[in-house]
């Protein structure tokens, strides 16, 4: 079943948004919504928002895999499936 997911992504520097963008599109994750949560907000260093459309947890897994290993990013993943509640 497809899912969007919601992912915080630690990066080095907040000129990162791009990056990490770009990465989920080439890995075939589109983003409904991207956005950087800086220092203060985020109550750590800058951090990745992202909101997924809808798409299968294997895609996701390997994405997210991949995403770990970019130079642009800090530190682990945090990862949720969104439930739509009927």
């Amino acid at each position: 079943t497809c899912s969007p997911h919601y992912l915080r992504v630690p990066v080095r520097t907040a000129g990162a948004v791009e990056a990490v963008s770009a990465r989920l599109a080439a890995l075939q994750v589109p983003a409904r919504r991207v956005t950087l949560a800086t220092p203060a907000q985020a109550g750590t260093g800058a951090q990745v928002l992202v909101l997924t459309q809808p798409v299968r947890q294997g895609t996701m897994d390997l994405a997210l895999h991949a995403l770990a290993a970019h130079p642009s990013v800090a530190g682990k993943i945090t990862a949720l499936r969104v439930e739509e509640l009927a």
